[in-house]
């Protein structure tokens, strides 16, 4: 079986709190890197949440339970994005692959990406 995580990754190119995350979404976050914190050329604010690490070949309705799950969380964050520079990325990461996955994304999730202007990675 694979091993993989899903993520939300939310970057803001401003100072914004970052912090304020956590009440705004109710997610508890598995990562937060304020603004003054970060490292690099190109400073920037995170929120990450992230799910435990899950057993399955078949990814397409986990990480649609996974996106409905936080997409109620998610109905200010296209103005706080907007407002403040930010972009939101849904992530599935493969800790371990042991067989070809099957992904596939509806249109009920793509229209829920689509709504939060987000990208979609996969990460092997």
């Amino acid at each position: 079986m694979n091993k993989y995580h899903f993520s939300v990754s939310i970057h803001f190119n401003s100072d914004y709190d970052v912090k304020n995350l956590e009440n705004i979404l109710k997610l508890k976050p598995y990562s937060i890197t304020p603004y003054e914190k970060s490292v690099g050329d190109t400073k920037s604010a995170k929120f990450v949440y992230r799910t435990k690490v899950l057993n399955d070949i078949y990814t397409d309705d986990l990480f649609k339970q996974f996106v409905k799950k936080v997409e109620p969380h998610l109905k200010s964050l296209p103005e706080i994005l907007k407002e403040n520079d930010g972009r939101c990325v849904f992530r599935i990461v493969f800790d371990e692959l042991k067989e070809k996955p099957c992904i596939s994304l509806d249109n009920e999730i793509l229209g829920i990406l689509y709504k939060l202007n987000s990208n979609y990675e996969i990460v092997f």
